[in-house]
């Protein structure tokens, strides 16, 4: 249920993304980790996927982060929501959302909760939430 700190170090590098280069949101914080960290947290990535999809955990039309899933594959599937609905001649809206930096604000509490309720508990759980609390940066 530990993951040590020593290798919970990361170098953060700005990739320029487009605009003002002297405007710091027009840089793309990317963080690499020591190679362990990439190599364990591949394997956790592999096995909580492979425990997902047998169980079918996550509904059909979630594509994020899953084999033969794109964002064109969402895509795909929207339209045919809106297809279905204007054939049915049904009401049918659509609300957009962007959240930017979701993965920074992300509350570990409340993943610790959601990964409870998909079953991923007791060491395991401990395990992947010291692998990603307490982290420290530095920019290259």
């Amino acid at each position: 249920g530990y993951f040590p700190e020593e290798l919970k170090t990361g170098c953060i590098t700005p990739i320029y993304k487009g605009g003002k280069k002297c405007e710091v949101s027009n840089y793309r914080p990317v963080c690499s980790l020591t190679p362990f960290s990439n190599f364990f947290e591949r394997i956790i990535y592999d096995r909580m996927m492979n425990f997902i999809e047998s169980n079918n955990i996550l509904s059909k039309i979630k594509s994020g982060f899953r084999k033969e899933m794109s964002t064109e594959s969402a895509i795909m599937n929207f339209i045919d929501k809106i297809d279905n609905g204007l054939d049915k001649i049904n009401n049918t809206a659509a609300i957009f959302m962007v959240l930017r930096k979701a993965f920074d604000v992300l509350d570990h509490n409340i993943l610790a909760l959601k990964l409870d309720h998909y079953v991923f508990r007791g060491k395991s759980l401990e395990l992947l939430l010291s692998f990603i609390s307490n982290r420290k940066y530095f920019v290259c």
